[in-house]
């Protein structure tokens, strides 16, 4: 059999081409690669939101089972009365509920959380991808942000009560001594749960029934003047409250606008200082 040579000569000079384009496919190899190898090895520089879990501040805590929020008489005695949930669990009941929202941090200060592992959260509809100093101090180590957001869960305590005390005085006349209230909540920190706690110390007096067998969400920090002030993943505190079968929920003024897709089943009420959130809950 014979052979045209010129073109077996064209076919072996198209072969031999071939190993010449080796060194590109090495490269972008090596690129490829070097890039995993970034995203798994170097902390991503973001936080993960998500929505958290949220907890009946009228009733009881899961961990220990006692009362989020206690006010004893001059007897050392925690009051009761028939309009609160105070002997309820921390599920929502017939005579309603108080409902203190969170969010679930993910990444941050301490954490080496990658890429990689951020990427999936694009597509989650529900979480908020965050740079992480919108939300932390640049600098800060997780043990001073663990610390931090501590801190802020007692000053909203304080606050809360201050509050509460001031409003119960103005608006019922009613003298409550900021010594005899307690709150109690596990493992939740930041400054946010106040507008929830102070709602829940009225509700407990027994001045007025706030929650009127209604689940009451509510998110927002409160000052001494009771003042309700802005907080952060305040759209994922939503989605929370939707879950947890809120018919109603409380979000600081200034957090309002950055609320999105809010459902049908859901009333969102802005609301600037404490009594504002009592006079809509009551009227």
């Amino acid at each position: 059999m014979c052979y045209n040579l010129t073109i077996l000569q064209k076919h072996y000079t198209t072969f031999t081409t071939v190993p010449t384009r080796r060194p590109v496919v090495n490269i972008s190899v090596a690129f490829i690669v070097l890039t995993l190898a970034a995203f798994i090895l170097f902390p991503s520089g973001y936080i993960i939101q998500t929505p958290g879990p949220a907890y009946n501040v009228l009733g009881k805590s899961q961990d220990t089972g006692k009362a989020m929020i206690q006010i004893k008489d001059d007897n050392g005695s925690s009051t009761s009365n028939s309009s609160t949930a105070s002997s309820k669990t921390s599920d929502n009941t017939d005579d309603g509920a108080i409902i203190l929202l969170t969010v679930s941090v993910r990444g941050g200060p301490g954490s080496y959380m990658n890429s990689l592992f951020v990427a999936p959260y694009l597509l989650d509809k529900e979480a908020e991808i965050l740079p992480v100093e919108v939300v932390y101090r640049v600098g800060i180590s997780g043990d001073e942000a663990h610390e931090e957001v501590a801190t802020q869960m007692d000053e909203s305590q304080h606050t809360s009560v201050t509050a509460a005390v001031s409003l119960l005085q103005k608006q019922w006349q009613y003298a409550l001594d900021p010594d005899t209230v307690k709150i109690a909540i596990d493992d939740v920190g930041g400054p946010s749960a106040g507008l929830a706690f102070a709602l829940g110390i009225i509700q407990k007096t027994g001045v007025e029934d706030l929650a009127r067998g209604r689940t009451i969400a509510t998110t927002g920090a409160v000052d001494d003047e009771g003042n309700v002030l802005p907080i952060g993943g305040v759209q994922q505190k939503m989605e929370a409250a939707t879950k947890k079968g809120a018919q109603i929920l409380l979000v600081p003024e200034d957090n309002y606008a950055m609320l999105h897709d809010i459902p049908d089943s859901l009333k969102v009420i802005p609301v600037a200082t404490l009594s504002d959130a009592v006079q809509a809950l009551v009227k």
